[in-house]
């Protein structure tokens, strides 16, 4: 990332930020889906990033989500979360 932001070249993954933090109910998926991993950034980054995903897709503003610290995960995706990891541990 930091290469891209050094070159000024946005590209195809600075189109949606947050996509793999947004679940299918729109809201923060738990940390322990597979790719959900969770970074807090300074407001100034954040912005930055936005500047580039509109620049790579400025019609469309789906993966311009922006959870700030303390945003609760979304309760269904936590409950299934949880199912499948007792399922897991059952076998």
């Amino acid at each position: 990332w930091l290469r891209r932001k050094n070159a000024d070249t946005p590209c195809a993954a600075d189109a949606d930020p947050t996509a793999q933090l947004v679940c299918p109910h729109g809201r923060l998926l738990p940390e322990q889906v597979p790719g959900a991993k969770r970074v807090l950034v300074p407001e100034c980054l954040w912005l930055f990033i936005l500047e580039n995903a509109q620049r790579v897709k400025a019609d469309d503003t789906s993966g311009y989500v922006a959870f700030s610290l303390g945003s609760e995960i979304c309760a269904v995706c936590s409950l299934k979360q949880s199912e499948v990891a007792l399922s897991e541990n059952q076998l």
